[in-house]
């Protein structure tokens, strides 16, 4: 890769700067109360409890009971924060287990950002970068590519299955998401939460009654032999299984590309 540059001889943005925590040599006086780190991690707070929208730089100001003017010596702004703030989540992921084989450790890789994800929903409306360019999230691709180092395939094809896989990451999770958003929305309007509520867990709720009602099976023929084929709402392990089946689909069809490519 050549001679590593000295980091000021190399030419970055500010963000980047304040992703690597790059900050200049400290001036006299007494110790700022007021750090990047502080910032970043209020943000997350307020994120936490109301959303990415519920982040202003009013609110943060109030937060950490500075003046708006104090954040702006820091960040340049609510873009600036959001990249911070998306670094500093993937610093809570945490390292692929050593010893598994490269099929494991990427669906270790992919169900802990998943997890992560439903933990923490407000992070799938941080607007997507194009590439990671913070140390955590660097440290994290790191990882993906680690799981895949005894893979005989160019470093370009690994990078396209990871990415491949964050984008079941952001579908999965935000699809698990809404359903407890629609679910929660239904137990609200039942009001009592009884009947309604196992129902309202499906996605399928009420679809079948709706096909029945208003469908012709002509017309969608393949939808009523789908249904008519279906069991009824599965046990737990079912569901569980229904669960995994999107990353299971996926890793089958990395592997057969594998083979097919002689990369193992």
């Amino acid at each position: 890769m050549g001679e590593r540059r000295p980091p000021e001889e190399v030419p970055v943005s500010t963000t980047v700067q304040r992703l690597w925590r790059r900050r200049p040599a400290p001036r006299r006086g007494p110790k700022a109360a007021l750090t990047l780190d502080r910032i970043v991690e209020a943000a997350i707070a307020i994120a936490g409890q109301g959303g990415l929208a519920g982040v202003s730089m009013a609110r943060l100001a109030a937060a950490l009971d500075v003046s708006p003017a104090a954040l702006y010596r820091h960040i340049d702004g609510k873009d600036e924060l959001h990249v911070l703030m998306c670094d500093a989540m993937a610093a809570r992921l945490p390292d692929v287990p050593e010893g598994l084989d490269w099929r494991d450790g990427l669906e270790w890789w992919t169900r802990a950002q998943i997890e992560l994800a439903l933990a923490e929903p407000w992070m799938l409306d941080l607007p997507l970068a194009s590439a990671p360019s913070g140390p955590h999230r660097i440290r994290w691709l790191d990882q993906a590519l680690g799981a895949m180092s005894g893979l005989d395939l160019a470093p370009a094809v690994k990078l396209r299955i990871t990415g491949l896989l964050a984008q079941h990451v952001l579908g999965e999770a935000r699809v698990q998401i809404e359903i407890e958003r629609v679910t929660a929305a239904a137990e609200r309007a039942d009001g009592d939460g009884g009947a309604a509520q196992g129902d309202a867990a499906s996605p399928y709720a009420g679809f079948e009654a709706l096909l029945a009602g208003f469908a012709d099976p002509d017309d969608y023929p393949g939808l009523f032999s789908a249904f008519a084929g279906a069991s009824a709402a599965g046990s737990g392990d079912e569901e569980a299984a229904h669960e995994a089946f999107g990353i299971a689909v996926l890793l089958d069809g990395i592997a057969a590309y594998i083979a097919r490519s002689g990369g193992s």
